[in-house]
């Protein structure tokens, strides 16, 4: 997700105002202090930590309820949760999750991949070597998940060959 979002910044598509949610208060302050340098035509009228209530993040739209984008940096299905709020009271906006790792590397807190990691597209290898939290998301969890796609397409008729 994070080439969108950085693609996004670069083409000043990342505009107006702006409501990000995520992390710890101390990293969502760093990436909030980049995105501030790196977007100058985005106005960032609430940056929260990820660890409010939902009621707490429910009066923290309404009073930005014209906002042109929220960015979300949560787990799930917080991040979903979050989203959904969103998108009731701030009916303008383009509700992104963009993920925590993205906001973590715009905090300085995460390290990104080398450019021509990226470009080979050997980005997740580069994750397992250097995330090990993050290896079980490819070892187990990938594959339990491709497992429930084919199981549901089973059900629903479409893996059959007819």
């Amino acid at each position: 997700m994070h080439q969108l979002f950085d693609f996004s910044i670069a083409a000043g598509l990342v505009r107006g105002p702006v409501v990000l949610f995520g992390l710890s208060a101390e990293e969502i302050t760093g990436a909030a202090r980049e995105l501030r340098r790196a977007a100058p035509m985005a106005d960032f009228v609430a940056v929260h930590h990820g660890f409010h209530q939902d009621q707490e993040y429910r009066a923290i739209l309404r009073n930005h309820a014209d906002a042109s984008l929220v960015l979300i940096g949560m787990g799930s299905p917080r991040s979903e949760r979050i989203l959904l709020l969103a998108s009731e009271i701030c009916h303008r906006a383009l509700c992104w999750h963009v993920g925590g790792g993205t906001l973590r590397q715009w905090a300085g807190t995460k390290r990104r991949a080398p450019a021509i990691v990226t470009q080979l597209g050997l980005e997740w290898l580069h994750r397992m070597s250097f995330e090990p939290p993050t290896r079980t998301r490819y070892t187990t969890g990938i594959p339990l998940f491709v497992r429930h796609l084919l199981r549901a397409a089973t059900a629903s008729g479409h893996g059959s060959a007819e």
